[in-house]
């Protein structure tokens, strides 16, 4: 079951998650400076997420990313959370990830503040 009561809610957490990290967290810089993006593509409900240098995009993916993280929006909310380890998630395939293997782990590098920003955005946003 969703965490989400809305698909609306659930794009506005993750989008307002890479807009912060953006913004705070130097998102943009490491991403230009690797030559990477990234395409979040959620599953139930479908929402599909762009993120490049200066660029955070909802339901538009402008060219095919340098990594493609695919799960649900449950998965996802709970693998922001820390409650759904990485290597659980790809173990059991509830996180598939498409890309070259060294840039797939500088991006959980560059995420890693992710962790310690969606617990209160999703706590703000009032997600289960």
């Amino acid at each position: 079951m969703s965490p989400y009561t809305s698909r609306d809610q659930a794009v506005s957490a993750f989008q307002q998650l890479f807009e912060t990290l953006q913004t705070y967290d130097s998102l943009s810089e490491r991403l230009l400076e690797r030559g990477l993006t990234l395409h979040f593509a959620h599953t139930d409900p479908e929402i599909d997420i762009f993120v490049g240098p200066g660029q955070v995009l909802v339901d538009e993916v402008p060219e095919p990313a340098s990594i493609a993280l695919h799960l649900s929006t449950e998965d996802a909310h709970h693998f922001w959370r820390g409650r759904l380890p990485l290597v659980v998630a790809l173990d059991t395939g509830r996180l598939v990830v498409r890309g070259h293997l060294p840039s797939v782990f500088q991006v959980f590098q560059i995420l890693a503040p992710a962790f310690l920003r969606y617990p209160l955005i999703s706590a703000r946003a009032a997600v289960a």
